[in-house]
């Protein structure tokens, strides 16, 4: 019978617009496709190999004997979602007691445990009063102590860190800048919440607050807390061009006809009051400028009750809108018998729209281009620019080349 084999090419001087090899060509992928008219494949040197016969092609040149252009073989990594720090901000002032109780309720179950069964690499930062009543004390799974009666210290485990610092609406954007490198008075987060986060993760921060009439509700205070958070860290949180954090508000801002839809980020500021809540809360146009600037979403704190649903709706979130990592091992051979020569391997980016792109190889971070990968150990990391043009791809499809000469030392 006939064998259609599907491989790229991949030339010396790492040209992949090789020519048609004697099968079908696309001038614009560089792929072809062979039809070879039985179960072997020719060499081109009148004899057959195959993988009954253990002869494996030379992967290690860029050129053949008979002058051949070299035939790289193409598989694809497994590359997963970036991981994601997750930052809940609560207002533990004592008006706060009901929504802070719901958060505790709904915490484990409709966001943690939705986190951990997608597969994620995930942790909660929690910045809130620790302890009971309108503070914040968290239970397993997530945190690592019961809440009966909560210990004196935070218990932290590997996905859930609690940073103990009391703040209310009035100064709610400010003390998340403040805090950011401030000690914690137990010792656990000498450097502030700092400590906890990851350059490498995606940043979703929850913000929970009343936002009482006292606030100045001005939409400019919003605009000023974006600019002091990119600046605090740019390699965190990202810059005005390509932020690296979406912002969630859970204030008093009112609610849609079906109250716990939230407000899109396209949608524009919401102004007076959600119903339904003991205590006076008011919209706070100022956490909901940094959703709209972040593309976050924007519920009713006035909904604790269904605190269920707003919790399930931003861990879905997260997981989908969470990017591509930007580094993965380097993966087996298809064939047992062979070997990945690391000098040879590029990798092919495939837009979601558009022509293939080929990454290159460089000898480290230093020496990084805007269309680069670099290999520390087994593992093939994106440089920096590389990695912002496929996190900004929802659609992007990596493979990875090997076997040819590319050039690289």
């Amino acid at each position: 019978m006939t064998r259609r084999i599907s491989i790229s090419l991949a030339c010396m001087f790492g040209t992949l617009a090789c020519g048609d090899p004697g099968g079908r060509s696309d001038a614009d992928t560089g792929i072809a496709t062979l039809d070879t008219g039985n179960d072997d494949v020719d060499s081109g040197n009148g004899s057959e190999s195959s993988s009954e016969s253990g002869t494996l092609l030379d992967l290690g040149m860029g050129e053949s004997s008979t002058g051949e252009e070299c035939v790289a073989q193409s598989i694809e990594p497994e590359v997963g979602k970036a991981p994601v720090d997750v930052i809940l901000v609560i207002d533990t002032s004592p008006s706060m007691d009901p929504a802070s109780s719901s958060v505790e309720a709904n915490i484990n179950q409709n966001f943690a445990q939705i986190m951990a069964n997608s597969g994620l690499d995930y942790r909660v930062i929690a910045l809130a009063g620790y302890g009971g009543g309108s503070s914040l004390c968290v239970g397993p799974p997530l945190g690592g102590a019961d809440c009966a009666n909560p210990p004196a210290l935070p218990a932290n485990t590997a996905n859930f860190f609690h940073y103990d610092r009391s703040t209310g609406s009035g100064v709610f954007l400010e003390s998340i800048i403040a805090w950011y490198t401030m000690p914690d008075p137990h010792g656990l987060a000498p450097g502030g919440w700092s400590d906890w986060v990851r350059p490498e993760a995606a940043k979703v921060i929850v913000g929970i607050t009343d936002s009482t009439s006292q606030d100045a509700n001005d939409p400019s205070k919003g605009d000023l807390f974006d600019m002091q958070l990119l600046a605090l860290d740019p390699g965190q949180f990202g810059s005005a061009q390509d932020r690296n954090y979406t912002f969630h508000t859970i204030n008093g801002l009112p609610a849609k006809p079906m109250p716990t839809d939230p407000w899109l980020a396209q949608e524009p500021l919401q102004f007076g009051a959600c119903q339904g809540y003991a205590g006076g809360v008011a919209a706070g146009p100022e956490m909901q400028q940094v959703s709209i600037l972040s593309n976050g979403l924007r519920f009713p704190m006035c909904q604790f009750a269904a605190f269920d649903v707003v919790f399930n709706a931003i861990a879905q979130g997260v997981i989908v809108n969470t990017p591509l990592a930007c580094s993965f091992e380097i993966p087996a051979p298809p064939d047992p018998n062979q070997t990945i020569d690391p000098d040879t391997i590029q990798v092919v980016y495939t837009p979601g729209q558009g022509a293939p792109i080929v990454f290159t190889q460089v000898a480290g971070l230093a020496e990084c281009t805007a269309t680069g990968f670099y290999i520390e150990a087994n593992t093939v990391v994106l440089c920096p620019e590389a990695c912002a043009i496929i996190q900004g791809d929802p659609d992007a499809k990596l493979d990875l080349e090997f076997g040819c000469d590319v050039g690289f030392e």
